[in-house]
């Protein structure tokens, strides 16, 4: 449950923030591939029902005892349909940004993961999401699929029907 005083406060789970300062052993590349497939699937979800979330930072993606992630909800209306190309390119970099930061403890990812003594990390992981970071925007994928594509996550099945837009050609006769 979500205190109204504290949103970050659970019953069940842990911000990332807490884990990465508190028991920094949890985090693996493995760790941090959940984390990124399963936000990146709710997102999907969210924007089909134009559900708005808080910026996606190590305060606001909770942990659950699961271990899945769960993304806080905002108060704010929902977003401009047209503004979702911008929101997803937000997302998709701020999630790497957590994900950098849970990896090396860096709250601003001002140098990338490459060359940097990490251990048990694979080299494509690491350039994912150093790519997610590139100092340049052009330069980062700007869309879910794209940064599915980068970490070589494979999605097993599309987002729920009813949550998708219906289809214009679904109302002609057949």
């Amino acid at each position: 449950m979500t205190s109204p005083d504290n949103p970050t406060q659970q019953l069940d789970g842990r911000t990332v923030r807490e884990i990465v300062e508190h028991n920094h052993e949890m985090v693996s590349e493995a760790w941090c591939r959940r984390i990124v497939r399963q936000v990146l699937q709710s997102l999907e979800v969210q924007y089909g029902m134009r559900m708005p979330h808080r910026v996606i930072t190590p305060d606001t993606l909770l942990i659950l005892d699961s271990g899945d992630p769960m993304l806080l909800p905002s108060s704010d209306e929902e977003p401009d349909p047209d503004a979702l190309p911008e929101i997803e390119a937000r997302d998709v970099h701020d999630l790497a940004a957590v994900v950098h930061y849970a990896v090396t403890l860096d709250l601003v990812s001002t140098t990338p993961l490459r060359g940097r003594p990490l251990g048990d990390y694979g080299a494509s992981f690491i350039e994912a999401i150093d790519r997610c970071l590139a100092p340049d925007p052009a330069a980062r994928p700007r869309t879910i699929e794209q940064m599915r594509e980068l970490l070589g996550i494979v999605v097993l099945a599309p987002p729920p029907a009813a949550l998708l837009p219906p289809e214009e050609d679904d109302a002609a006769p057949v």
